[in-house]
């Protein structure tokens, strides 16, 4: 709708270091055909768009006077290129595409805040669980984020992973990705690329009550466990 495009006008929406100006989205079949500044435009007027009609459904919870018996959580599969790179779509392992939005609300909550603690999807079940009053899944391979959720537990570092045409390994700065589905690794630091002039491109905090957490599966080295501080400042993996 037009209110919500209209919340980008006349905004420098290229502001990023690494945004290929020069970039077209051009999808005949999805009757697409859009300069970057245009795609933008769209693409967070839609975000604007579900975030209001988000708000509508937490007004729900409240009219019905549930709110503080449900937990609420709000996450996506995946990023968007959006021209970064000359990029569009998901499907590589740069920041743009893996950083998804993980924000939740738990009953009662008094305030929000944030935790540095990577989170993945898999923990979605065993936080799930927790909160509802059950037994934990054996078999659930994630953990639950409530210790981070309610500020009971500092923050760890581990190590996630994703997969697409490639594999991705993230352990705080660093990254490893594979070229292909081989297994040939090519390291970089998550601070100084593929965002190298984007000094915030740290690991990706979780959220409470507001933005942003990437990640889609853990791998926890050794016996079950976090990598230590002092081995974050190089990858594990080779």
């Amino acid at each position: 709708p037009d209110e919500y495009l209209a919340l980008y006008d006349h905004q420098d929406m290229l502001t990023e270091p690494n945004v290929d100006r020069q970039a077209y989205y051009d999808r005949p079949n999805w009757n697409a055909d859009y300069d970057v500044e245009t795609f933008r435009q769209l693409y967070f007027g839609e975000i604007s768009q579900i975030d209001a009609a988000f708000g509508r459904l937490l007004g729900a919870l409240d009219d019905l006077d549930i709110s503080d018996n449900t937990l609420v959580i709000f996450t996506s599969d995946h990023g968007e290129m959006a021209g970064s790179h000359g990029l569009f779509g998901k499907g590589v392992m740069y920041e743009e595409a893996l950083h998804v939005p993980l924000m939740i609300r738990y009953p009662h909550q008094q305030e929000g805040g944030q935790s540095s603690y990577t989170a993945s999807t898999i923990d979605f079940l065993p936080t799930l669980l927790d909160y509802a009053g059950c037994k934990p899944d054996t078999a659930a391979e994630g953990v639950s984020l409530r210790p981070y959720i309610e500020g009971e537990a500092d923050s760890t570092i581990t190590t996630t992973i994703s997969e697409y045409h490639n594999f991705c390994i993230m352990a705080g700065h660093w990254k490893l990705f594979t070229v292909g589905r081989t297994m040939k690794p090519a390291a970089r630091s998550r601070s100084q690329g593929p965002r190298s002039a984007r000094p915030q491109d740290t690991p990706s905090p979780l959220y409470l009550g507001s933005a942003c957490c990437p990640c889609l599966g853990r791998c926890q080295p050794g016996a079950g466990q976090p990598l230590s501080p002092s081995a974050s400042a190089q990858p594990r993996c080779s």
